[in-house]
């Protein structure tokens, strides 16, 4: 399957100085993906009193017109949670939560999410959930058209090496942001964008396939 997608990636900046620096110049968007740090940490006791971060970015996400999906540091009443919050038309769509948070100091989330937004079902994995092989595994066959990873970290070879096989593992690209990188790894696990730029936006065209995933279910002695 094929279709054409835009992603513009931000990280390195504050929520603010995007919005001054680059929202106007910024050109149509299917996708804003903001990487952990730009929108800061998220508190929703605070967020319930209105006009917090939260509803800044479902506004970002009417004034653009597109799905945006923000790395963030959450807490809800003592319980700190590495999340990813997901706007679109002007609504808070959903905070998806780490479901392997990798600290003890960190509560975990209850399961994968996937949502279909105007540009296609998007595969949220964030943060430590980018190494644990079901996570990408559960998306793709609920039929995510692309998966969207946030990772509270520098980039590094490990994180580049799991993006690429959770690509390659399950038919679907990958689009992962750091804190000081983003890249695209294509369905074959192959990179097509790289960059360090603190907002870098790309146009392609998407391809996905369930070869592997049929391979898997054939190969599964426990599955009838």
């Amino acid at each position: 399957v094929q279709w054409n997608m835009i992603v513009t990636a931000v990280h390195s900046l504050s929520f603010e100085e995007f919005v001054l620096k680059y929202l106007e110049a910024l050109e149509k968007t299917d996708l804003l993906a903001l990487g952990f740090g730009v929108l800061g940490g998220v508190d929703f006791h605070r967020e319930m009193g209105g006009g917090g971060q939260l509803s800044d970015l479902a506004s970002l996400s009417r004034d653009l017109n597109c799905a945006v999906a923000a790395g963030a540091d959450t807490d809800l009443y003592g319980a700190r949670r590495k999340s990813v919050a997901l706007c679109e038309k002007g609504r808070l769509t959903d905070v998806c939560d780490a479901v392997y948070p990798g600290d003890p100091g960190l509560a975990a989330g209850g399961d994968f999410r996937l949502y279909g937004f105007a540009c296609g079902k998007i595969g949220v994995i964030v943060n430590r959930d980018l190494f644990c092989p079901v996570c990408a595994r559960a998306l793709a066959s609920a039929e995510a058209k692309i998966f969207a990873a946030a990772a509270d970290s520098p980039v590094s070879g490990r994180l580049i090496l799991a993006a690429r096989a959770a690509a390659l593992q399950n038919g679907r690209p990958c689009l992962l942001t750091c804190r000081d990188y983003s890249l695209l790894s294509d369905m074959r696990g192959e990179i097509k964008f790289a960059s360090p730029s603190p907002v870098f936006r790309w146009e392609f065209e998407i391809e996905t396939s369930d070869e592997f995933l049929c391979e898997r279910r054939l190969k599964n002695p426990y599955k009838t």
